[in-house]
């Protein structure tokens, strides 16, 4: 759409334009997907599905991945964007701190700073970073640096690709729940140490938080879908031996760390309890719901969150932290000349449309215009032909004329007429002329206009009467015209009015009676 093209779709976190977003979580056992749609400041959490995939060998994992995700799209509403989380057992996870508080000066020195960190060459991975926290009074920042070897992301892409998917956000799992958490209400005042443990059903994830900071994570390559790992001490005991290595890099001695379950084996009943026992430190279920703690976001029609769907939910929901972060770059990003390309062809379209559109405004005034003339010129010619005097000699002049060339030609004879008139006109003796100044004159020294209200419409001479049609103020001023009026010499006949607004026929005094 235009809207999209041009102008930015947030401000501030403000969405000028609704954007629905899906976030996808895929797994060994299962792809969980969260519809979300964002508009203004308010987010709503729309749908939430859940695929198994179907039993098989290794070798047809992306067969199956890719029919799962066919299957949950055509559940799915249109949407405008589509997220999806890499796992974090394929990521290589680095802590930098940097002297810079600006998000793009990180940027821009980050390959240089993590390059002889990294078991592989930097040009064969795609490399991001989360900024965990700032020291405005020292210019720096901590980071959190991920880097992913390029053959993981080609996988990955081609799962969606396969399904005919194209992602337009690559994000990592936990630095997706990371973000999640820091956004919800109900967990800002938390000041202990947190635990993050996802209990997959092959997989667990483990991401620790300390002071606010997201600093460690790790993935175990075995989870909650074998029959004995519940009770299973080798299981816990490798989560708690995790969990010691995370306090000792931290240099954390306390023992003040709150651990919080989420996954599928998180819906297992009583795991919260059999986690409290094996690890020996107490344990609580991560609740989707806790969302309804935040006033802009709300879930439609109460659908169910279960656990499992926080991650897949995490992905969706923007969030300050993640905002920048996206593995979808380099060899993997979309086509940034697809933009320019599309404004481009948009704004030709749109001068196009302009100079079409006062193109076609200009041929309407000008025809407009032409049928105008054409319009006058035959009333012209019309008026012309009612004056009987004038009707003959039109047209036996105007014989053989063009339509073209009519109009000028009848005023040209219209001209000649008038001219002939005048000279007959002036023909009149000088006697008869200053007569009938006399008579005006008369009207003026006689009549007081402005005491009587006096407003003359018209005044004709013809034929030894004069008409005159006015009107005065009163029937007083009325009388007083008729008074002066019958006194002139130059007036043989005044005759009596009865209304304010009159037409007066005065019969003129024969030429030379009453002038002295």
């Amino acid at each position: 759409m235009i809207k999209e093209i041009f102008l930015p779709n947030t401000i501030n976190g403000y969405y000028l334009f609704p954007v629905r977003i899906v976030g996808f979580d895929v797994g060994k056992t299962h792809i969980s997907a969260t519809q979300i749609y964002m508009t203004g400041k308010k987010t709503i959490i729309e749908k939430y599905l859940e695929t198994p995939l179907d039993q098989g060998s290794a070798s047809n994992y992306a067969e199956r991945v890719s029919n799962a995700l066919k299957t949950i799209m055509l559940q799915l509403d249109t949407c405008d964007r589509v997220h999806t989380a890499i796992s974090s057992s394929v990521v290589i996870f680095k802590e930098l701190r940097l002297p810079f508080l600006n998000y793009e000066k990180i940027k821009m020195v980050l390959n240089y700073e993590v390059e002889l960190l990294l078991p592989f060459p930097i040009q064969d991975a795609c490399v991001d970073f989360i900024i965990t926290k700032q020291y405005p009074d020292l210019g720096s920042s901590e980071v959190l640096v991920a880097a992913v070897q390029n053959n993981f992301i080609a996988e990955h892409l081609q799962l969606f690709t396969d399904a005919g998917i194209s992602p337009d956000v690559v994000t990592v799992d936990l630095f997706a729940l990371y973000g999640f958490y820091k956004k919800l209400p109900v967990y800002a005042a938390t000041t202990s140490d947190v635990t993050f443990i996802d209990l997959g059903m092959q997989t667990t994830r483990i991401a620790y938080v300390q002071d606010g900071k997201l600093r460690f994570i790790r993935t175990i390559n075995k989870g909650l879908g074998q029959s004995d790992t519940l009770e299973s001490k080798l299981f816990w005991q490798e989560i708690q031996l995790t969990l010691q290595s995370f306090k000792a890099q931290a240099q954390n001695n306390t023992a003040n760390t709150r651990i919080m379950l989420l996954g599928n084996g998180a819906e297992i009943k009583g795991i919260a309890d059999v986690a409290s026992q094996q690890l020996g430190m107490p344990c609580e279920l991560m609740r989707a719901n806790s969302l309804l703690h935040d006033s802009t976001i709300t879930i439609k029609n109460d659908i169910p969150l279960p656990s499992s769907s926080i991650i897949s939910l995490s992905t969706a929901l923007p969030s300050p932290i993640t905002q920048h972060f996206n593995l979808r770059q380099g060899i993997f990003a979309l086509p940034i000349a697809s933009l320019f390309n599309k404004q481009l062809l948009v704004a030709c379209c749109l001068i196009l449309l302009c100079i079409g559109s006062l193109g076609t405004y200009s041929f309407l005034q000008i025809r407009a215009m032409r049928n105008e003339a054409v319009a006058s010129e035959k009333e012209a010619l019309a008026s012309l032909t009612e004056r009987k005097d004038f009707e003959r000699v039109l047209q036996e002049e105007l014989k053989g004329t063009s339509e073209k060339n009519k109009l000028e030609d009848a005023k040209d004879i219209a001209q000649s007429a008038v001219k002939k008139l005048e000279e007959m006109w002036f023909a009149f003796t000088g006697s008869a002329r200053s007569s009938m100044l006399q008579y005006l004159l008369e009207l003026s020294n006689r009549i007081d206009r402005d005491g009587l209200g006096f407003d003359i419409e018209s005044l004709t001479i013809s034929e030894g009467t004069m008409t005159i049609k006015a009107h005065v103020k009163n029937h007083e001023a009325l009388k007083i015209l008729e008074k002066e009026l019958k006194q002139s010499k130059l007036f043989s006949y005044v005759p009596t009015q009865e209304e304010t607004n009159f037409t007066m026929k005065i019969i003129l005094a024969k030429n030379g009676e009453g002038q002295s």
